[in-house]
């Protein structure tokens, strides 16, 4: 999976959980600009973030990684 694909999926479930990117980045304690190059594609997300994201969107880990 690339990054434009897995910030493209972390984009829909943060919008499904009716978060703002500014919301998320204020769980996650990063800017949110990194939120933003995260979605974009243009930030390396770490195993540890991403398993933030997941329970901060409340996905399984697999949602971002299983092909529609």
């Amino acid at each position: 999976m690339d990054n434009v694909e897995l910030g493209r999926r972390i984009s829909e479930a943060r919008k499904a959980a009716f978060l703002s990117q500014k919301e998320l980045a204020q769980y996650l304690q990063l800017p949110r600009s990194a939120i933003s190059l995260m979605e974009n594609g243009k930030r390396t997300i770490n195993s540890l973030e991403l398993l933030k994201i997941a329970d901060i969107l409340n996905k399984d880990i697999l949602f971002f990684y299983q092909d529609n």
